[in-house]
């Protein structure tokens, strides 16, 4: 075990010295202080935290995944080059534990520069904005399968199931649809969580309304006054949402899953290294970045029956299932909208992305640095 944080203390000082990570560190902090007077908010507390999550903790995040490939790839691409490797090969040090410490090197120095970024974001985010971002739970009103139409005078019931405790303020979203422009809204009356109230709804426009302590179950029923028929797609179906956290802490489960993303991508850009020259190994690292930035947007282009379009949707998920381990665990858009990063999605991220998928990649990085032929120096 001390040989393993031996290599991994020695890669965080090789890496330290490299000058991509003296760049990055400079440029973390130049993206801190420059990025966010550079992109427009809305002028609203709310709308400058976003701006700051969204854009100098994403771009930060984006670098550093350009990074930790990078140095793992160079890790053992260096070691060949400057004969290191035969020294090595002296020590009373398994291949294995070799690529263990390693990677905790690499990905020591990935978190403490993700580190800096969240910490330089968390310190600008306005106080007035914490409590609109805390995690909030949405749900839909269960059950509705259509459309839904009420005339004047009709009424629908919405029911909502595992709401929150009683008392706990809730926001309910509506939004209506009618087949002619109504001048001043339409009339409805609302009974939620054991309270009723008289508003007016604003066709096509999404409304929030809040109440401060709903009692009893939690449905909503709705009864039009017209004028004119109202309407409700499935997509504009009612929604109530609470907050069930604060600010703070669905910050820090969002790193958290930003700190796996960069571990696994050290041990791909390790598996790179340990197989390829260090020119090929970022290459191919890289592509898998450029991949799973680009197969989300292959989906909206497969929804055709044509023989181009089948072979557009394969590729899709194709796609998605390679660089699964980016784009199934990407917070920030939540964080941003005030949606909940819970504790249960940190438990399924460190299972299947920190053990398994990172587990798998570690696996065949170990074993193609065993089968290598170091003596070659990287010439194979």
């Amino acid at each position: 075990m001390s040989g393993i944080f031996a290599i991994a203390g020695l890669t965080w000082r090789t890496a330290l010295r490299v000058r991509l990570a003296q760049l990055l560190a400079g440029l973390v902090v130049i993206i801190l202080l420059a990025l966010p007077a550079a992109v427009r908010d809305d002028g609203t507390v709310v709308g400058h935290a976003q701006v700051l999550l969204l854009y100098p903790l994403g771009l930060c995040h984006a670098l550093l995944c350009l990074a930790v490939v990078w140095l793992g790839a160079d890790s053992f691409g260096r070691d060949m080059r400057d004969g290191h490797v035969h020294l090595l090969a002296t020590k009373p040090i398994s291949p294995a534990a070799l690529w263990l410490g390693k990677w905790l090197g690499v990905t020591a120095v990935g978190g403490s520069l993700l580190a800096l970024a969240a910490l330089g974001v968390l310190a600008r985010v306005p106080d007035g904005a914490r409590e609109a971002l805390a995690g909030h739970v949405e749900r839909t009103g269960a059950g509705v399968t259509d459309i839904v139409r009420l005339r004047p005078g009709e009424s629908f019931t919405w029911t909502f199931e595992h709401g929150p405790s009683p008392g706990t303020p809730v926001e309910v979203r509506l939004c209506v649809r009618t087949p002619a422009d109504v001048p001043g809204g339409l009339r409805a009356d609302v009974v939620f969580g054991g309270q009723s109230g008289v508003v007016t709804l604003l066709p096509g426009r999404r409304q929030v309304f809040d109440w401060k302590e709903p009692q009893g179950p939690l449905s909503l029923r709705l009864t039009s006054h017209g004028p004119g028929e109202l309407a409700m797609p499935l997509r504009d179906q009612p929604t109530v949402r609470w907050r069930v956290g604060s600010f703070a802490g669905n910050y820090l489960r969002a790193v958290v899953l930003l700190a796996l993303q960069l571990a696994f991508l050290a041990a791909l850009g390790l598996a790179a290294g340990s197989a390829l020259s260090f020119p090929v190994a970022v290459f191919a690292s890289v592509a898998y970045l450029v991949a799973a930035l680009h197969a989300p947007f292959l989906r909206p282009m497969a929804a055709g029956t044509a023989p181009v379009d089948q072979v557009m949707a394969a590729l899709s998920r194709f796609g998605l299932a390679l660089t699964d381990a980016l784009h199934r665990w990407w917070p920030l858009g939540r964080l941003a909208a005030g949606d909940l990063v819970g504790w249960d999605e940190i438990g399924r991220a460190v299972w299947r992305l920190g053990v398994i998928e990172t587990g798998v990649v570690m696996a065949v990085g170990m074993a193609l640095w065993s089968a290598r032929e170091p003596g070659l120096g990287g010439r194979e």
